[in-house]
């Protein structure tokens, strides 16, 4: 896990303190939240934050999900930021922030992962009882990254589009014994949770 400087940690413990009050204060945040088919629950798992009145800085990020990258003890180590209405750009970050696992807390012991392309999908497989983590796309796949998922057992959940399946062909072309399971055509796991329900992406992943 690449470690902010001085200056950095502490913009970031300000945004883990500030945005996620501002998520809980705020309804219309919520209501996006719950419309995508995520409990309450994985908001306070994952420290989702929301920018209503942003810090010094971050107003390109006003009314957008503030979704923390967070190690082992609940330290952020970096932000996504995620548009709750319709923009060209959905996602945003901090200039230069370089990419990184999302949900690096699994890896610590489990033995089967599943691996989502973003942020929304990883919490979705999480809710569904699942070992997951997000990487931020296929052309973002870092080298070492390969061995930190060696001896493994690995499933890629896939959008459905093109850019899903080059993302579950570049994975599984870095790592052996990769299980893909593909989303129906246009859809992703965070609609097709809310479409089908947990126990559905639960077994879609085990058959």
């Amino acid at each position: 896990m690449l470690v902010p400087d001085n200056a950095m940690r502490q913009l970031l413990a300000q945004r883990f303190k500030t945005y996620t009050e501002q998520f809980w204060k705020s309804e219309e945040a919520q209501r996006y939240w719950v419309g995508r088919g995520l409990s309450a629950q994985m908001a306070k798992v994952f420290f989702v934050g929301f920018v209503s009145q942003p810090l010094r800085g971050d107003s390109r990020f006003i009314n957008r999900l503030a979704i923390p990258y967070i190690t082992a003890n609940n330290q952020p180590v970096s932000y996504k930021f995620r548009a709750i209405e319709e923009t060209k750009k959905r996602y945003d970050k901090d200039k230069n922030d370089p990419s990184r696992i999302f949900n690096t807390r699994v890896l610590r012991s489990a033995r089967k992962v599943v691996i989502t392309e973003g942020e929304i999908d990883a919490i979705a497989a999480t809710q569904c009882g699942l070992q997951a983590v997000g990487v931020p796309g296929a052309n973002n796949w870092k080298p070492e990254w390969t061995r930190i998922f060696r001896n493994r057992l690995v499933t890629v959940l896939a959008d459905g589009d093109e850019a899903g399946e080059e993302f579950a062909d570049r994975v599984s072309s870095l790592l052996y014994g990769v299980r893909v399971v593909t989303m129906p055509q246009g859809e992703d796991t965070c609609s097709m949770l809310k479409e089908k329900g947990e126990e559905w992406i639960r077994e879609m992943v085990v058959l």
